[in-house]
């Protein structure tokens, strides 16, 4: 989980404002989504390294997908993964990325890569 924590794409520190915080984690999570060639990419960060490998585990599964194919993705994996006892932290986490990829499916806009 260490590991994983140590691979995760961040988010730019400009963006580790309350608008892209996680709410419910008892860490700092931030998650930062950008629509690209009709795809979500995913940033992210934490100030807890479990927190971080939670985040690189489901922004290797989410990310770089179409919205429709988040939406209707089955988030079962959490229980079969073995890391049931960090649901919380992955519940407010896919709630957030729930909340982030309704927004850029309905609008469709995204902040420009820099």
């Amino acid at each position: 989980m260490i590991d994983l924590g140590k691979s995760l794409p961040l988010i730019e520190s400009k963006y580790k404002t309350d608008d892209y915080l996680v709410n419910g984690c008892q860490s700092k999570v931030w998650v930062r989504a950008e629509l690209v060639d009709n795809q979500i990419v995913f940033k992210a960060d934490s100030d807890a390294i479990i927190s971080k490998g939670i985040i690189a585990i489901l922004i290797r599964v989410f990310s770089h997908h179409e919205p429709n194919e988040i939406i209707e993705a089955k988030t079962d994996f959490i229980d079969k993964i073995g890391r049931n006892h960090h649901y919380n932290v992955y519940h407010n986490i896919l709630t957030h990325i729930s909340i982030i990829n309704s927004k850029l499916s309905l609008i469709n806009i995204s902040e420009p890569t820099r």
